[in-house]
């Protein structure tokens, strides 16, 4: 570049960078907007930063004032700088969405407010992925599917998206007026195995919704909360007029278990009980065997570990059970 070119594109950077300094950040975007350089560049994208910051600022004050129109305002010229996002941005945008449901939200969903965003995820969390569903939406929306894309997505790509999501449910859980977008972002951070990232789309979506209650319950049980994950399933099954199957998990079996890790043990054999047996295969069978001795249904027990006994001889786990009640 030319001598004077070069003083001139400096001048003029230096013109930009104190039109921001000043707050004037549309000024020093337009100056910077008509140089090539990537110097220019570097000053406008730390331009473009330190807007979103000021704005992001600014509707941290009028939230705390409880001015909601200022506040919205504030953070629309944020979203205006911010291009995909910011991580000061949607640090923000969290806090507010928490709060909000804080104050709109039954109170038992409160622990589930207070979880972070994990990096990395948590290992355990990869049981809850749903690979296909992934693919499928991946090959819908032509991009790689990830938390930020999740966030992103406008109405035409939930849209899209709905129908694959819907798939996955027996259709009389389904609204009449198909899945709200909330629940469709919550699926998908759930079909992730990033049960952390369904939190806030979940708990905005209408929890009346029998679905809305199961996925919550399944995220309260991923995220270490089993007390959130029984509420939960008590409003799925009062919603949804009963227990059902979904995901290839009933929800009574679920929540059985998971009064069981609340030290429910007699709600948990109550269920059982209220189950029909074919549903009982494997495991679950195997928690209501250990019930029915814990509470002294010796003899339950006995037929209950005779008939898994021809049916899975190698299940795992059934083998000490057989040697406490003396069949092994």
């Amino acid at each position: 570049m030319p001598l004077l070119d070069t003083i001139r594109e400096t001048l003029e950077m230096r013109r930009a960078r104190a039109l921001a300094d000043a707050e004037q950040f549309d000024e020093a975007l337009q100056i910077l907007a008509e140089l090539g350089s990537e110097a220019a560049e570097a000053v406008r994208v730390s331009v473009r930063d330190d807007a979103v910051r000021y704005w992001v600022l600014a509707a941290e004050r009028t939230a705390e004032r409880q001015e909601a129109g200022k506040t919205r305002a504030r953070l629309d010229r944020a979203r205006r700088y911010a291009g995909e996002g910011h991580p000061v941005l949607r640090a923000l945008e969290r806090r507010l969405r928490r709060k909000a449901l804080r104050d709109t939200r039954p109170e038992h969903y409160a622990p589930l407010l207070d979880i972070t965003l994990s990096a990395p995820p948590d290992p355990a969390w990869k049981a809850l992925a749903s690979r296909k569903l992934c693919a499928a939406v991946e090959a819908s929306w032509g991009c790689t599917l990830d938390t930020g894309a999740i966030a992103r997505a406008d109405r035409l790509a939930l849209r899209a998206a709905r129908d694959l999501v819907a798939d996955r449910y027996p259709n009389g859980l389904l609204p009449k007026g198909g899945l709200p977008e909330g629940f469709v972002r919550g699926a998908l951070c759930i079909a992730l195995g990033r049960p952390d990232h369904a939190v806030l789309p979940l708990l905005e979506a209408d929890d009346r919704e029998p679905l809305v209650a199961f996925e919550l319950a399944r995220v309260a049980q991923a995220l270490g909360h089993p007390d959130v994950a029984v509420l939960a399933l008590e409003g799925f099954a009062a919603r949804a007029g009963g227990h059902h199957r979904v995901h290839r998990l009933h929800s009574g079996v679920f929540l059985a278990q998971m009064c069981v890790a609340t030290g429910r043990s007699l709600q948990a054999l109550e269920l059982y009980e209220d189950l029909p047996i074919a549903l009982l295969g494997g495991r679950p069978a195997l928690l209501f065997t250990r019930l029915l001795l814990d509470h002294g249904r010796h003899d339950d027990a006995v037929a209950l570990l005779v008939d898994l006994r021809a049916k899975q001889p190698e299940l795992d786990g059934l083998l000490p059970l057989l040697s406490e009640v003396g069949l092994a």
